[in-house]
Parts: C-alpha cells; sequence; structure tokens
C-alpha cells in the first residue's frame, strides 16, 4: 500500500511542481540553476514521495508552489493513516497478547508451586 501511494504520489507531484515552461527551458539548454525543479522526474518525486511517508523528509526536495504544498500536506496526512495508525493498533494488540501470556504462566507457576 505505501508503495502505491508512493508512485501515486510522486506522480501527482512530478505533474504539479515540473511545468511545461520547465521543460521547455531544460530541453533548449537555456534553464537557469535557480529555475530548475528537484522533482525532475517521476522517479525523483517517487522518492520525496517514500521519504515523506515514512520519514518527516530530508529536506533536499520541498515543493515550492502551493499545488505542491498541497500534495505534500496530503503525503504526510496519508503517512499517518498508512504508518502511524495502523503501529498503534498493532502494539495495543501486541500489549494485550503479552499481558495474556504473563498472567497464564503467573497461574501455572502458583498452580505448580501448590
Amino acid at each position: 500500500m505505501v508503495s502505491i501511494s508512493a508512485v501515486l504520489l510522486g506522480s501527482v507531484m512530478y505533474f504539479v511542481e515540473y511545468s511545461q515552461e520547465v521543460a521547455e527551458a531544460v530541453r533548449a539548454g537555456t534553464a537557469e540553476e535557480g529555475m530548475r525543479s528537484k522533482f525532475d522526474s517521476i522517479l525523483n518525486s517517487c522518492w520525496w514521495a517514500v521519504i515523506t511517508i515514512t520519514t518527516v523528509g530530508y529536506g533536499d526536495m520541498v515543493p515550492e508552489t502551493l499545488a505542491g504544498k498541497m500534495v505534500g500536506s496530503c503525503a504526510v496526512f496519508l503517512a499517518l493513516v498508512l504508518i502511524a495508525l495502523p503501529a498503534t493498533i498493532i502494539v495495543t494488540k501486541f500489549s494485550e497478547e503479552y499481558e495474556k501470556g504473563v498472567s497464564k504462566v503467573q497461574q501455572e507457576e502458583i498452580m505448580g508451586a501448590s
């Protein structure tokens, strides 16, 4: 699920951040260094999405347009849904099972000592 989300978010970010104007300037060789977007390929944009979903990001690629910032915000909220919520559910269930196991062992020790 995370990989599908990363490809989807990366593709959207590429199309949002890498404008046609910049693409034409890069092809023509007239693009200035400040004009180039860090989201210059879908693969680089997918890298951004993976890092944004799994961590808080490195800061090496930052969206500059309003639409890009909105996609970035969606990526952070999606990360909460995909990773943080399931992790808390898993930890809670593990804790419950651990407590059951500990109480069972304690009961067996009490029965064995009698």
